[in-house]
């Protein structure tokens, strides 16, 4: 296997990625190492008493108006609201922040409700960990591979590259660490987990995850060409100072959780992602209508004898009513 350092060129992608910041409309962005993230986050402490007061106040959304509490406690034999207790009487416990900010996200996480989420405070709020490549997954004879799709610009590795096929993750397979992080995620269903754990093993909005705990990650991939087994090592970095909302998706029904990770597409690599599925939609809602070659009667009587059957749906009332065959 070929060991490849990428420190100087991730370097040279997050910086590449700093000065466009303007054309980014993103002013206060940020990017520096996750090392320094960390040692920023770690200055401004909770008091107890701000501890306390947020186990209260999640302890009160959750056991009086989660209106899905029993069945979520039926259904994973969980009880969300003993576990805040737990964690409220246990806060002297929690050796730092970040310690108590991933309690509150485990519990949040069991209860498998992807829009009732624990949002972590600056400044993890706003900030998005990274690495340098995006990539997606398929299944080809039953075996699901992984492919880079996105790398950064200014990130110019002569093998890395889109088309490249991952294979593993700090020395597991690629498809174990995507579902290790996908088993801490919210989500209602086992496809879901795994979508949004293959979306975070690169990509982490930090204001629902929690940052990265390795510093460095060791990314085992192989080309077309040679089909020679290689490794990379990337470090995480992170890009803050977002203004919340910033690119949030138009989709209506969309969870926070996913806008932020649409939101994260769109600044690393000018992607909008549900604005590209609405395109899609309305592409095929047009192909489908002007092949339809929809007809429209004012009422009953003005039908054609050939048309004068029960398999067409007559609608409305007045002067506006009418059937439309479809």
């Amino acid at each position: 296997m070929v060991l490849e350092d990428g420190h100087a060129l991730a370097a040279e992608a997050a910086e590449d990625l700093r000065v466009q910041k303007s054309a980014l409309d993103l002013p206060n962005l940020q990017v520096v190492r996750l090392t320094e993230f960390r040692r920023t986050a770690g200055e401004k402490k909770l008091t107890r008493a701000d501890k306390e007061t947020i186990c209260e106040q999640a302890i009160l959304v959750v056991d009086q108006f989660y209106a899905h509490l029993p069945f979520k406690k039926a259904r994973y034999a969980f009880d969300p609201v003993q576990r805040l207790r737990l964690l409220q009487a246990q806060i002297s416990q929690t050796e730092d922040d970040l310690q108590f900010h991933g309690a509150l996200l485990g519990i949040f996480a069991e209860m498998r409700d992807a829009h009732t989420f624990y949002g972590l405070p600056a400044p993890c709020r706003g900030a998005v960990a990274f690495l340098p490549f995006f990539m997606q997954s398929y299944v080809e004879q039953g075996e699901r591979r992984y492919v880079v799709t996105n790398v950064l610009a200014g990130f110019a590795h002569l093998c890395f590259r889109p088309g490249v096929e991952v294979t593993g993750s700090n020395g597991m397979p690629v498809s174990t660490a995507v579902n290790r992080l996908a088993e801490d995620l919210p989500a209602g269903n086992p496809a879901a987990q795994f979508l949004r754990g293959l979306m975070r093993i690169t990509v982490r909005p930090l204001t629902c995850s929690m940052p990265p705990d390795e510093e460095l990650v060791f990314v085992q991939y192989r080309t077309a060409d040679d089909n020679q087994e290689r490794a990379l090592a990337l470090p995480w970095h992170v890009a803050s100072g977002i203004a919340g909302g910033v690119f949030q998706s138009r989709a209506p029904g969309v969870c926070d959780a996913l806008a932020d990770q649409n939101a994260a597409w769109n600044i690393l690599w000018g992607q909008r992602a549900w604005d590209e599925q609405e395109r899609l939609q309305a592409a095929e809602a047009h192909a489908a209508t002007t092949a339809l070659q929809v007809r429209v009667f004012p009422s009953r009587a003005t039908l054609p004898d050939s048309l004068k059957h029960e398999d067409y749906l007559f609608s409305g009332s007045g002067a506006k009513s009418g059937l439309t065959l479809v």
